[in-house]
């Protein structure tokens, strides 16, 4: 839609118009400047991530609070569930699109990102491994280090997934 966005660790949201070279600023709900973690864009709103909440920025240019109570650092929405799944300090939480329903799907590790796999799972980069979520029966995998597995994950703090295809590519805090 030719805008930019910039969440920043201090300042708030600014988005600047490719088209017209125009920088516009934005505080988060409640005047605050949080440092913002991620963006997703849903319909015609864009979502952030950030510390205290989630919100977004709808499409008269208004910053909406969503209500979640909790460092968000990971959004993804799945169109084709119409779930918006959210990651925070202390859980998954899956937010039903229509409804505005948010279900806790699994509590008790800070979740830093949540994305699609190439076969259809939900993967979770988390304080505690790799957590890999089967959507249809709710039941996740953790994968985590073994100190007897030259091949195994280097670390259990997994901060951030990258899918290239069917290679999946994780970034942990050692490597």
């Amino acid at each position: 839609n030719g805008i930019l966005y910039v969440g920043t660790k201090s300042q708030g949201l600014f988005c600047l118009d490719l088209k017209k070279h125009s920088w516009q600023h934005y505080d988060l709900p409640g005047g605050k400047n949080d440092i913002i973690f991620s963006f997703e864009s849903v319909d015609d709103c864009m979502y952030m991530a950030h510390y205290n909440g989630l919100a977004y920025l709808d499409s008269h240019n208004r910053i909406q609070n969503v209500g979640i109570n909790d460092n968000v650092y990971a959004i993804w929405y799945d169109k084709a569930g119409g779930c918006l799944w959210i990651g925070t300090e202390h859980h998954l939480l899956c937010q039903n699109k229509e409804n505005r329903e948010t279900r806790i799907v699994s509590s008790g590790s800070t979740f830093n990102q949540v994305i699609p796999s190439p076969s259809g799972d939900i993967l979770l980069a988390s304080e505690f491994g790799l957590k890999i979520l089967n959507p249809q029966s709710g039941i996740i995998q953790t994968i985590g280090h073994d100190a007897s597995s030259p091949q195994g994950l280097p670390s259990n703090t997994i901060h951030q997934i990258y899918c290239d295809d069917d290679i999946i590519w994780i970034a942990t805090d050692r490597g």
